[in-house]
């Protein structure tokens, strides 16, 4: 079959260049801008170069690698992502103001305001996750302060970036140090990265997490898969030869059919989550181990239906296990058809989309910005549907910036908890959200630890912390006024009703 895009530039990952993250320098760099065939300017990647290598000389990873590796790994995996010139510069220099010495105006001379802008993004992002508490109840939460508070779509991706580096290179931290950043994994980075679409990295990344705080099961399922790596390959290589067959003689046009790779820790969910059902025993997980994976890539939707339709007449398939992913997307965006077929004694689990899915099933935003700057690239607009809620093209200022939750804000309790409200709400809102008796309790605030009014309008990432009396003084007929949301108006003047009815 021929290559599968001709007209655009498509993003491929090749694992083993991830995994290859030691001693990486310029020219690895500049030569992997030449094979993606991007436009950007040399010279300028130099220039940017140098100024982090000075600002990094000397400095050592726990790792025991020179720190500029690290930039030039997160700078590679961005034209790999076949982002733009602004994105290469920007993951370039992105710690040199919190691990060196540069100044936001020394970049925004040397470089350009955008670019300042996204390491400026970048570094309000790492300072926000610092003060999140690790609790599950508040993760969705935080997702949706760190799209509200950042500008630029191309911040997030290039943060998972530095996380991965961070993964690939973790065995040179402390225990402690490496419980901490998986925990933070599977209660922030995993969830976030799902959450825009980044699918390879939630898999590559909940990996070594599995590994790290689980590390008996990981090896444990690591070995019972190698015992069978062989069949199964066997099975899916087998199963990737009928389907072509199948095709051909239905005359269904397809780009590509290839086995896929199941992530240990997806497997592992899986399995537990079986168990719980009662649907598998925990010492006889073959079922799941057993199955096989199989992608089937097309042109366009109508063929995924096609295809769809010769493989349920030629096998038997679960119907409790089949989605259609394109008529109803998963909240991230993700579009698929997923059938599972019995298939040579065991199942086998086939995914059909088109190669624009594909990509943004992987790569999300990412894949987006790429076709944008493909020459003659024209993204489908079907497949978009989430990223065009979540990515704004600006052609003036070549920005791709966020633009969901543009109604509401989030803000940071003392513990680290984020409480979602409308945009315009004050601290009355932020008390009475909290609870009743705290909203009539309010007696001040400190926003960001500085005394503030009680009708100041709140702004993404605040800290908020309400100075509570020791007796209730409210509700206060004034509050109505300060209060933006009805939720906390009708809290008041229900609590003014009954101090009426109480005398």
């Amino acid at each position: 079959m021929e290559s599968p895009v001709k007209d655009t530039a498509a993003i491929v990952l090749d694992l083993t260049k991830v995994h290859n993250y030691h001693h990486l320098s310029l020219d690895d760099l500049l030569a992997a801008i030449k094979e993606q065939k991007l436009q950007i300017d040399i010279e300028k990647v130099k220039k940017a170069y140098l100024f982090a290598e000075r600002q990094h000389r000397g400095q050592k990873r726990l790792s025991g690698e020179d720190f500029i590796n690290h930039p030039l790994f997160v700078a590679q995996m961005v034209v790999w992502l076949r982002l733009d010139e602004t994105s290469v510069l920007a993951a370039i220099l992105h710690d040199t103001i919190e691990e060196g010495k540069a100044t936001l105006e020394e970049i925004e001379k040397e470089f350009g305001i955008e670019v300042a802008l996204i390491v400026d993004g970048l570094t309000d992002v790492r300072q926000t996750t610092k003060r999140f508490a690790l609790h599950q109840e508040s993760v969705e939460n935080f997702q949706k302060l760190l799209l509200a508070s950042v500008e630029d779509i191309r911040v997030l991706i290039i943060r998972l970036c530095d996380k991965l580096h961070n993964a690939l290179t973790i065995e040179g931290l402390p225990r402690e140090r490496q419980i901490k950043f998986a925990q933070r994994v599977f209660h922030l980075y995993g969830p976030l990265a799902e959450y825009i679409g980044l699918g390879f990295f939630k898999r590559e990344l909940e990996d070594i997490a599995f590994r790290i705080l689980y590390p008996e099961e990981f090896r444990r399922l690591k070995r019972k898969l190698a015992v069978r790596e062989q069949e199964r390959e066997q099975r899916v290589r087998k199963l990737i030869e009928e389907l072509k067959k199948l095709l051909e003689e239905r005359h269904i046009p397809f780009l590509r059919i290839f086995g896929r790779r199941k992530s240990l820790y997806s497997i592992w969910k899986k399995m537990e989550k079986k168990v719980r059902e009662g649907k598998i025993k925990k010492a006889h997980p073959a079922a799941i181990l057993d199955q096989i994976g199989v992608t089937v890539l097309t042109r366009d939707i109508p063929t995924c239906y096609a295809v769809l339709g010769v493989i349920h007449a030629q096998w038997e398939f679960l119907l409790e296990e089949f989605d259609d992913y394109i008529v109803n997307p998963k909240p991230n965006g993700y579009r698929s058809l997923q059938t599972t077929i019995k298939y040579a004694d065991h199942t086998a689990e086939i995914q059909i989309k088109t190669w624009r899915m594909h990509e943004y099933n992987e790569f999300g935003p990412a894949s987006h910005i790429a076709y944008k700057q493909a020459k003659g690239g024209k993204a489908d607009e079907a497949s978009y549907s989430w990223v065009k809620k979540l990515v704004s093209w600006q052609e003036r200022k070549n920005g791709y910036r966020v633009k969901v939750f543009d109604e509401y804000i989030f803000v940071v309790t003392p513990k680290g908890d984020i409480i979602q409200l409308e945009k315009g709400s004050t601290p009355i809102d932020f008390a009475y959200r909290i609870h009743t008796r705290l909203g009539d309790s309010c007696q001040g605030v400190r926003i960001n630890g500085k005394i503030a009014r009680l009708s100041q309008p709140l702004n993404n990432g605040d800290l908020v912390e309400i100075i509570k009396a020791r007796k209730p003084i409210g509700p206060r007929r004034d509050w109505l006024q300060w209060a933006k949301m009805a939720e906390t108006k009708r809290k008041i003047r229900q609590g003014l009703r009954e101090r009426i009815a109480n005398g």
